[in-house]
């Protein structure tokens, strides 16, 4: 049975959005975190602020240009953002139009047939890695009635990359160990039967950066997790922007000494520190600025 969509719309003076989702078909689970489509319409340029996370974005474009603030790229058609070390800025303005699929570095390591340290910290068009495929997916998904169509046909273009790909399964199961609490980094080469310098090898080329930065990229993106439930209250996850996720005001103060312990963090100053060096912002400045620019 195919998951229920579901639409979540957003109006205010910046402009209105429009926001879709549904659960990953379960083949695609190992692989694919999340798809989202999203519509809007911004009468005047909004700046969107955008932190690294341990997922490859995939992006199928439908409308407007997607501007990269101090970066000479734009988004067109389709584009993928490899994992990054900092955070980056982009400018949208007029009608947006667009697909974005997250993937695990394994997954878009398998999908694109590329080897991922070359997307590290950088976006790329699909057609510059993969033009047969940047072709395929822009005619299947562009043809697409709806945004239930779009999203069959986006899981579907995905399901084939995949089926005709061999897992690099000590990539995969490194992967797995570095990004949930199922052991330490420092055992890690040994437990897999495998040398230091061939486990950083293998993640350079499958996921594209070392184990200790997808490990802090890991630990940032469950602090966000755990500051937007504080910040939604319950409520359904809506736009996709860090400026604005954060704007909410939050149904209880977060005890951040507590929040940097169940993310792994050694206290809270390592835990600002971090977040400070992948945002630009501490917690508290991050949700001064998002209020501040609603």
């Amino acid at each position: 049975m195919i998951a229920p969509m579901l639409i979540v719309e957003h109006h205010s003076e910046f402009g209105s959005w429009t926001t879709a989702r549904r659960r990953v078909a379960p083949p695609l689970h190992a692989f694919v975190r999340e798809i989202m489509g999203s519509r809007s319409e911004l009468p005047a340029p909004v700046r969107e602020r955008h932190v690294p996370t341990p997922t490859v974005a995939l992006i199928i474009n439908f409308g407007a240009p997607h501007r990269l603030i101090e970066r000479a790229d734009a988004g067109v058609g389709a584009w993928v953002v490899g994992l990054q070390r900092g955070h980056w800025q982009s400018e949208a303005a007029g009608v947006r139009e667009f697909m974005a699929a997250s993937l695990t570095p394994i997954g878009a390591h398998m999908v694109l047939r590329q080897r991922m340290d070359e997307l590290a910290d950088r976006s790329v068009e699909l057609d510059d890695i993969d033009p047969h495929f940047a072709r395929e997916l822009a005619g299947r998904v562009g043809r697409a009635r709806d945004w239930e169509d779009r999203f069959d046909a986006l899981e579907a273009v995905l399901a084939e990359r995949l089926a005709d790909q061999a897992l690099p399964a000590l990539a995969a199961h490194a992967f797995h160990r570095v990004t949930t609490a199922d052991g330490s980094l420092a055992s890690l080469a040994e437990d897999l039967g495998c040398s230091h310098r061939h486990l950083v090898a293998q993640f350079h080329e499958c996921v594209g950066l070392a184990p200790k930065m997808v490990a802090r990229l890991t630990r940032l993106s469950q602090a966000l997790a755990a500051i937007d439930r504080a910040a939604r209250g319950g409520q359904p996850e809506g736009k996709p922007y860090l400026e604005t996720r954060f704007a909410r005001p939050h149904r209880g103060a977060i005890a951040w000494a507590d929040l940097a312990a169940t993310c792994g963090y050694y206290d809270q100053s390592h835990f600002i520190r971090d977040f400070r060096a992948f945002t630009g912002w501490s917690p508290g400045e991050l949700q001064a600025a998002a209020r501040n620019s609603l």
